[in-house]
């Protein structure tokens, strides 16, 4: 009793504990949301005063873009009515003083005589006329250099002072403001972290105090029970047994006398009881005897006629099952002729695929090596050009600097013999030069006509180096292409090997379904495992209970019962197709119909399209397109879904062996 008492203590103390622990994780986690969400909103507000920043630093450079255009606006308006009305001043004032030249030429020789003053005073009107207009022009320059421009950057020192301002003023605001706010939460979270821990200590110490009180209670209360049990087995029990013993005998006794008078009183009236059933039982044992006899006569009858017409429709029922099973078995074994004369038909079809293959990849072997041996020959024979035009070049040198010598001995040799004497000439000096110099002479025209023949040397080697190199690049194309091929036959290979094993894996998985289909046979089995993860039909079968009409409640019909239970079947079957919709269009939306899907899948083709068109080899050189040729295509590729279909490719299924498969 104690451990149990133990026990229930420690169970109660542990949910009151896990209880409030819950409270507490509960408030912590309620505060630890709303400081997620005040440094969520502090981040917004930080987000938001940079938007509102660049929206304001924006805003005050259109304003300046704005002011400037106007003033710069202004300024032009201003220049051109001026520059205006500065030519028409000047035209009137050329015209003026072209009068005024006119009359002082008319007037000059008057002016010797008798009109000095009025002319003096012409030219002093005249002068104070010319430097009144410098002075206004004067004026007017210095009042935009001095007045407009100071004044506009004044202006926009201000709007820009005032912007500041107003920004500066509102970072201060919102600073203060979350200054502010951030003391009052932590603040408030101070508070409730120490009213948390004061309400843990007291809760603690309530717990201590209840553990001991209750432990105090539960030893005194062992020790009543453990007094009470002694009282109760040396003192109550003994007492008990005597007292009991005694009045059983006086119960036992009155009892016995009583029932020896009811027994002889029950004994009379069961004499004629038993008297009268007698005789009611010998009655209906005869009735009944009857009534058995009849039965047994209809149930011969019956049972004649019952097993005439069993062995009617069971000789009826086994012809038709014999029948249909040989119909099965002809069926059977039809599909599974056709089954094994297709897999052999495939196995033989992929073995002279690949032995195709094979033979090709050989042809294409044979052929690089034959196009690495040309393409030896050739750089060989680029060698060997080079080589010879190598020669020629330091031949065509030579020849060049023995021009040179000889050019520059003939003078030599002609002033020599210009400057012998007859002592010299009797030496033999005369006839050597004369030798020499027809012989340099003979030399320089053989070299002219060899410098010739080197220079068409070297340009028929130089013709035969581009050709052999034309030749070179045809051969490399051409073992490209000899790659390109073996790549696409390699390529074939594995499609091939690929298209193996996804065969042996769908034929492995059609054995496994086959396998379960027939482990589960049984369409309610079937039904019910299906329905086993289909939650959402029991959420629509329950939303379908709200149209359940009442009547049905009351009812002990079965009619009704059924027919509610096919509206029931229609109800959420017509739900589970309205939530299949609304799945498919959902799926369209976010797939298909996805303008932000397509526009990136577009702009990712046209960004690649310039880049595949550039580094293409189709620039360089010409391929044959393998896709021409529809049985090179379709060996290497594959048939496609609107070509015609091949006759030999292990023929079609009949209806039969596709209703048997099925």
């Amino acid at each position: 009793r104690r451990q149990r008492a133990t026990i229930h203590i420690q169970r109660v103390l542990r949910g009151h504990f896990g209880r409030v622990f819950a409270v507490l994780y509960r408030r912590v986690v309620n505060m630890a949301a709303s400081k997620i969400e005040s440094h969520y909103k502090a981040l917004i507000e930080y987000r938001m005063v940079r938007a509102f920043r660049a929206l304001m630093v924006a805003a005050a450079i259109r304003c300046q873009a704005a002011i400037r255009g106007y003033l710069a606006k202004s300024y032009l308006e201003w220049m051109i009515i001026n520059g205006i009305a500065a030519t028409k001043i000047q035209r009137i004032w050329r015209a003026f003083l072209a009068r005024r030249v006119f009359h002082l030429l008319r007037i000059t020789f008057l002016a010797q005589t008798h009109i000095t003053p009025a002319v003096l005073w012409m030219q002093q009107m005249s002068r104070r006329f010319i430097a009144r207009s410098a002075y206004i022009k004067t004026l007017a320059e210095h009042v935009h250099t001095s007045v407009v421009i100071p004044a506009s950057m004044l202006l926009q020192r201000t709007w820009w002072g005032h912007l500041a301002k107003k920004i500066a003023n509102k970072k201060r605001m919102f600073r203060d403001n979350a200054t502010e706010i951030q003391r009052h939460v932590r603040g408030f979270v101070k508070r409730r972290w120490i009213a948390r821990v004061k309400q843990y200590m007291k809760e603690c110490f309530a717990v201590t105090e209840i553990s001991r009180v209750f432990r105090g209670f539960v030893e005194r209360e062992i020790h009543r029970r453990r007094r009470e049990k002694h009282y109760h087995f040396t003192r109550t029990v003994p007492c008990s047994i005597i007292v009991q013993a005694r009045y059983r005998g006086y119960v036992a006794r009155r009892n016995i006398a009583r029932r020896k008078i009811e027994w002889l009183a029950g004994l009379k009236i069961q004499l004629q009881f038993r008297l009268l059933m007698a005789k009611r039982e010998a009655s209906n044992r005869w009735l009944m005897l009857l009534e058995t006899a009849r039965q047994n006569a209809a149930l011969v009858i019956q049972m004649a006629f019952r097993c005439h017409s069993a062995r009617v429709a069971f000789e009826v029922m086994r012809i038709a099952i014999v029948g249909k099973r040989i119909y099965a078995a002809r069926v059977v074994l039809r599909a599974w002729l056709r089954s094994r004369d297709g897999a052999k038909f495939r196995q033989l079809k992929e073995a002279w695929e690949v032995e195709k293959s094979a033979e090709v990849l050989m042809e294409l072997n044979e052929e690089r090596s034959e196009v690495l041996e040309d393409l030896e020959d050739i750089r060989f024979d680029i060698l060997d050009q080079r080589h010879s035009m190598s020669l020629a070049e330091k031949r065509i040198v030579h020849i060049k600097r023995f021009k040179l010598e000889a050019e520059l001995r003939i003078p030599k040799v002609e002033r020599e013999l210009e400057d012998l004497n007859a002592e010299e000439v009797q030496q033999g000096w005369g006839s050597a030069y004369d030798d020499e110099l027809e012989r340099l002479t003979n030399m320089l025209a053989l070299s002219a006509e060899e410098l010739r023949l080197q220079k068409v040397k070297v340009r028929k080697c130089k013709d035969k180096i581009q050709a052999l190199q034309l030749e070179m690049e045809d051969v490399e194309a051409d073992l490209d292409e000899n790659a390109v091929r073996e790549c696409a036959e390699f390529e074939l290979l594995r499609r091939m090997e690929l298209q193996r094993a996804d065969k042996k894996a769908e034929e492995h998985w059609r054995g496994r379904v086959r396998r379960e289909i027939c482990k589960w046979a049984v369409p309610d089995v079937r039904r019910n495992v299906i329905r086993r993860t289909r939650y959402d039909l029991e959420e629509y079968k329950e939303a379908a209970q709200k149209y359940k009409p009442n009547h049905i409640l009351t009812t002990v019909s079965y009619q009704k019962r059924a027919d509610w239970s096919k509206d029931e079947k229609h109800i959420v079957n017509k739900m589970e197709r309205k939530q299949r919709k609304i799945i498919y269009k959902h799926h369209r939306q976010e797939g298909q119909d996805n303008t932000k899907i397509r526009s990136a899948y577009d702009s990712v083709i046209s960004g690649c399209m310039e880049i595949l068109h550039q580094s293409t080899f189709e620039m360089r050189h010409e391929k044959t397109d393998v896709r021409e040729d529809p049985e090179t295509s379709r060996r290497l590729f594959g048939r496609a879904p609107l070509d015609p279909p091949i006759e030999d490719e292990g023929g079609e299924e009949g209806d039969e062996l596709g209703g048997t498969s099925s």
